[in-house]
């Protein structure tokens, strides 16, 4: 029988600066119910993170996906990444820029999507019953702050064999995307833009449903709305974190 969701973390460095320690404490201690992976590049010492961190898993990939943010995308528009998780349904992406308010995890997997991550502000957040049919009709292209934004997002709950598909489905797109330029590689970019475009491949929420998920730090609906989490965290973002 599969694990339900496995928390997954992407680790770049032997060790963790003080913020995203911080991050990670609140993500484990909220989350405590569900298993904890960290990936990495092969041949990482984690042995600091695993002793601290008795009852996780540790996963490696070739190093070159885990120089930067950018090469992680890569990695992350890639098959054979998903098919490392087969044994789960779903993985929450947890990428220590984040900050989990509540326990809410097993309640975001059992509402039917297959992607979730943080809405872009200046998405359309009226209500339209035929919204979705005209975002496939006539995509909207993102604005530079939109993708400003999603370059920033830190958590997502990634439904794995459907996922896994697409990119099997999409595999033309997936590898045109990760040859753009740097600075235009971001798998959250290609979730938003890519694989719905045509139809409606992968089951992907509202704005509003988004928000409730996840918000980002510069949000001025925080205080009204209180999602699962708080992502696009930065040091100096510590007002909400309570």
């Amino acid at each position: 029988m599969k694990e339900l969701v496995t928390v997954v973390v992407p680790v770049y460095n032997s060790q963790l600066t003080p913020f995203k320690e911080k991050m990670l404490a609140q993500c484990t201690t909220t989350l405590e119910d569900f298993p904890l992976l960290f990936i990495s590049g092969d041949g990482l010492d984690l042995s600091a993170l695993k002793d601290q961190y008795p009852d996780c898993t540790h996963y490696t990939f070739d190093s070159k996906y885990f120089q930067n943010r950018t090469t992680l995308s890569s990695l992350l528009l890639r098959e054979d990444f998903y098919e490392r998780f087969d044994w789960s349904e779903f993985i929450l992406l947890f990428e220590c820029n984040s900050y989990i308010y509540r326990n809410e995890l097993r309640y975001w997997c059992h509402q039917g999507y297959d992607l979730i991550q943080a809405a872009p502000a200046d998405l359309d957040r009226s209500p339209n019953f035929w919204q979705p049919a005209l975002n496939i009709i006539k995509p909207k292209a993102l604005s530079a702050p939109a993708v400003a934004e999603l370059k920033t997002s830190g958590i997502s709950l990634r439904r794995v064999e459907k996922l896994q598909k697409a990119l099997k489905k999409y595999q033309r797109e997936a590898y045109q995307f990760r040859k753009r330029p740097e600075s235009a590689q971001n798998d959250s970019l290609f979730w938003e833009t890519e694989v719905n475009k045509v139809w409606p491949y992968l089951q992907l929420p509202t704005p509003i449903v988004r928000d409730r998920f996840a918000l980002y730090a510069n949000s001025k609906t925080i205080e009204a709305i209180k999602p699962f989490a708080l992502t696009g965290l930065t040091e100096n973002d510590t007002y909400h974190l309570s």
